[in-house]
């Protein structure tokens, strides 16, 4: 498939959009220019490789910034509800979720990770290494993610942390996966005084976890400024991202 058959394709699949072939062309265009940019530092980079590599190996990935930008256009016309809830957009808001969880490395580890949905799992996140362009000078992170729906509050029972901890458990732990994936689980419920850290322990406590790491997103204040980005498994870790004041993290 040719580059701009590819970028159409691609955004047509992520964002249910139909590009012509001038804005594919200039979206190629811009993306080769990007990566040839990105790969240039690499130990053992020629141009003379590069156009091997990008012959073969257009990957087309998103960085946080360029999701954020095709989910502002989504949600000034069919608003934030309908993109979290219809089926329709639910690669859209698995990318979202993804965007989270990579905002939350930047800030930690300041370490830049783009975005590649796909089907199975869901999101593969992808980052430049520091090895030779002759060896293998990506690194990528499998991510499935998941949802505990608001609705699916009354079925949590009273103990709230023990439910999410078995909710979790039931949809995920007995599904088998190629490698050892992370999972990301949205918490969309209201979730402010839940003690997250006995939810860890709880999934810590399960055996058979597929997963090298278990992280969920969940709101960290009642207006949605402020999500917490929260490291379950293998411990636990809380990291929180405004949305106001870390604009900076966006890339």
């Amino acid at each position: 498939m040719d580059h701009v058959a590819l970028v159409k394709k691609v955004f047509k699949e992520n964002f249910l959009r139909e590009l012509t072939e001038e804005e594919a062309s200039d979206i190629a265009k811009r993306m080769i220019s990007q990566t040839r940019e990105s790969f240039s530092s690499i130990e053992g980079f020629t141009e003379e490789k590069f156009q091997e590599y990008i012959s073969k190996n257009l990957i087309l990935v998103f960085s946080p910034s360029a999701v954020n930008t095709e989910i502002k256009k989504i949600i000034d016309t069919i608003g934030i509800e309908t993109l979290e809830n219809s089926p329709k957009y639910k690669r859209l808001s698995e990318m979202n979720n993804a965007v989270c969880l990579a905002l939350a490395l930047k800030k930690v580890f300041n370490e830049e990770w783009m975005i590649k949905a796909q089907d199975y799992p869901d999101i593969v996140l992808v980052k430049k290494n520091s090895r030779s362009f002759n060896e293998k000078h990506l690194d990528a992170v499998m991510l499935e993610i998941m949802e505990i729906p608001e609705n699916a509050r009354a079925n949590l029972g009273n103990d709230i942390e023990l439910g999410i901890a078995e909710f979790i458990k039931k949809k995920k732990f007995n599904k088998r996966y190629e490698g050892i994936p992370h999972l990301l689980v949205h918490l969309n419920i209201n979730q402010l005084a839940l003690n997250l850290k006995r939810v860890s322990e709880l999934l810590n406590s399960f055996s058979a976890n597929p997963f090298h790491q278990i992280w969920v997103r969940s709101n960290a204040d009642p207006n949605s400024q402020i999500m917490g980005i929260s490291l379950l498994t293998p411990e636990f870790h809380q990291t929180k991202i405004d949305f106001v004041n870390d604009r900076d993290l966006y890339f």
